[in-house]
């Protein structure tokens, strides 16, 4: 389940695009890793944004990983462009994604703050290590290829 935290903006009406930033969780225990994802929709290129302002408060584990979905109903074509980070808060408390500001095809969008909150793990010790299974696909056809990888982190 995805919690979505931050605003759809409409860059341009007749193109229809959309852009969503979002985290895949609001409240983690110390040490977790959550998703940052940014999902445009009727873009012809991945969104440029500056990341600068979480290096203070995440560590950065993995990304940008760039994912294309080209989907067709009724005619329509529908293209989704997503880039994904894996981030892992360096403090306990609230921890803020402040606003950021990016562009995407000649167009600026900025999204809102979203709010972490990060709980001290009582498990927690220096050597911890743990394991993350993702799928690349959730809803597939019989006969369809899907993804698995495994990423272990220390």
């Amino acid at each position: 389940m995805r919690l979505s935290l931050s605003i759809f903006l409409f860059l341009n009406i007749l193109l229809s695009q959309s852009v969503n930033i979002s985290v895949d969780k609001n409240r983690v225990q110390e040490g977790d890793v959550i998703k940052f994802i940014i999902e445009t929709s009727g873009a012809k290129n991945f969104p440029k944004i500056n990341l600068d302002k979480l290096k203070n408060n995440f560590d950065f584990h993995g990304g940008p990983y760039e994912q294309t979905s080209i989907e067709y109903k009724n005619g329509k074509m529908n293209e989704t462009k997503t880039l994904t980070w894996l981030l892992s808060p360096k403090v306990i408390g609230r921890v803020i994604i402040p606003s950021l500001k990016g562009s995407i095809d000649a167009k600026n969008f900025s999204s809102k703050p979203i709010i972490i909150e990060v709980g001290k793990d009582p498990k927690s010790s220096t050597n911890s290590v743990f394991i993350i299974a993702e799928i690349d696909k959730e809803n597939v056809y019989l006969g369809e290829q899907i993804t698995l990888t495994y990423k272990l982190y220390k």
